[in-house]
């Protein structure tokens, strides 16, 4: 597993890529946006991340995942704010 942070332009960039046997492509459509199945490895935890995303940030956070025969990658994209008076020196490089 691979988790990457990275600023781009005014949004945070978070991305955790896996090399796993990747996720049922019809699986891909729904995944985040609803609860599948009460079953391991069904997604629910996407969906509450992809909730709790809306929930603080509304229409300014994006959930995206893509898979294939080999690992999965899901990119979470935040909007970047400074708070005044705090500089966080890592993504000021």
């Amino acid at each position: 597993m691979r988790i990457t942070l990275q600023k781009v332009t005014d949004r945070l960039e978070i991305q955790v890529v896996d090399n796993g046997i990747g996720i049922r492509p019809e699986l891909l459509p729904n995944l985040g946006k609803k609860p599948l199945t009460s079953a391991k490895g069904s997604g629910n935890a996407l969906y509450n991340l992809n909730q709790r995303l809306v929930g603080l940030y509304d229409d300014q956070s994006a959930l995206q995942i893509t898979t294939g025969n080999k690992g999965t990658k899901v990119k979470i994209s935040l909007p970047y704010h400074v708070k005044e008076g705090v500089v966080n020196e890592s993504f000021n490089r």
